[in-house]
């Protein structure tokens, strides 16, 4: 999936770190000295939709990250529509990707770009 990203998406991260979390939904966390993108995966089942939340969660990170080079604790309900609606056909394709292997989950690490 990380293949389908755009090269200059690996400007400001050049490792995803995926994480467990209690939180019913994933979320993203950037830890800029590392330059590491956390994606923090709830415990609970996984299903589509939360596939889908995942996706959208690391494309909007990554567009953030790519224009304003940070990715802040919150963005504003406007930023984080935009940057959704400027990547949603990545992100149906990234959805694609990940349910054609629905078992796979990442067990090494990512390095951006690869």
């Amino acid at each position: 999936m990380i293949a389908a990203f755009p090269a200059a998406w690996g400007r400001h991260v050049t490792s995803i770190l995926l994480c467990q979390t209690s939180e019913v939904q994933p979320f993203t966390s950037y830890h800029p000295k590392e330059q590491t993108l956390a994606l923090h995966w709830p415990t609970s089942l996984v299903s589509p939709l939360l596939k889908s939340a995942a996706v959208e969660e690391l494309c909007v990170a990554f567009a953030a990250l790519a224009e304003i080079g940070h990715l802040p604790l919150r963005l504003s309900g406007h930023r984080r529509a935009d940057y959704s609606e400027r990547t949603l056909d990545l992100q149906k394709h990234c959805t694609q990707m990940f349910d054609s292997h629905p078992d796979d989950v990442a067990e090494a690490p990512h390095t951006a770009g690869d």
